[in-house]
């Protein structure tokens, strides 16, 4: 019984893309973390405001990602790195995972909506809706779901800001349109990785389409360098100070680095080398911020 418990435990948690969750997280605490700094005063900082956010952020995006994998359940059978996931493996049937799927979306969102505000609340449903509803059915119509995709995938930062400051403005933008960026370079790195799963799949993506290779110089290099301007607008609206807007420059130089490597010569190696500069830019980026934030308010 307690073997047969874990063994699920592991498959349910496989089936929620801890990975993902774990970037939805981070995004939705640095949103609230500039959100407090832009009250101007720490003390407004909650830890169980944090907990709340967290939590439903965690709850909704493994929701998603449940609901997700069940509509394309079919598909992931026809690519090699997705055909040993616990529905197309027969792990977990169907329904198993359409209720787990809906169960953890309604937790997450209601958590949000009753913990922290009605505002994130919707927030969090509007994102459930536009992936299941919009990207995930695009996938196999359109190359542009990538960027259509990118939308709701940019929202959590905007779900922290309120859940700290109550409403949307300016610096709520910035952060949304600086993970709308990050996206870009991040996924279609993982699309050339892994084109011909897509391919075979009927994924219509950027790398699988015609004149791919000018495709893939425009995107990375437009929205790399949009990365870079939306990083450092923070320390012109008064969220960062010298210290994070010099760590900005150097960790962007970084990424923007990998990414033109990637745009002069389009390899596997390259676009790894890219994806891995996506994954630790987020959350260098966090912690660059924090420790800005302490030498303002100690030095």
């Amino acid at each position: 019984m307690k073997l047969n418990f874990l063994n699920n435990f592991k498959l349910f948690w496989q089936l929620s893309k801890p990975d993902i969750s774990l970037l939805v997280m981070i995004t939705a605490f640095f949103g609230y973390y500039a959100g407090i700094i832009s009250l101007g005063n720490f003390s407004y900082f909650n830890w169980l405001d944090v907990f709340y956010l967290i939590l439903g952020v965690a709850l909704s995006s493994a929701g998603v990602s449940t609901l997700n994998g069940y509509i394309e359940s079919n598909l992931d059978k026809k690519m090699k790195r997705t055909f040993n996931r616990p529905i197309p493996s027969g792990k977990i049937t169907s329904n198993q995972a359409l209720i787990f799927g809906l169960s953890v979306s309604i937790i997450g969102v209601l958590d949000l909506y009753y913990f922290i505000s009605p505002l994130a609340g919707l927030l969090s449903l509007l994102t459930l809706g536009l992936y299941l509803l919009i990207y995930t059915p695009l996938k196999r119509k359109t190359e542009w779901n990538t960027i259509i995709g990118a939308i709701p995938g940019a929202i959590p930062p905007i779900g922290g800001w309120v859940a700290a400051t109550g409403e949307i403005n300016l610096g709520a933008w910035i952060f949304f349109a600086l993970l709308f960026a990050w996206q870009i370079p991040h996924f279609i790195a993982i699309a050339w990785i892994y084109r011909k799963d897509y391919k075979s799949a009927g994924f219509k993506m950027i790398t699988t389409g015609d004149n791919i290779d000018s495709k893939i110089k425009y995107y990375i290099g437009i929205f790399s360098v949009l990365v870079l301007i939306f990083s450092i607008l923070p320390t012109f609206i008064g969220l960062g100070g010298i210290f994070y807007f010099l760590g900005t420059i150097i960790i962007t130089f970084y990424l923007l680095r990998k990414s033109y490597k990637m745009i002069m010569k389009q390899n596997h190696n390259n676009a790894k080398k890219l994806l891995f500069a996506t994954i630790i830019y987020y959350p260098a980026l966090l912690i660059i911020f924090a420790l800005d934030q302490f030498i303002r308010v100690n030095f």
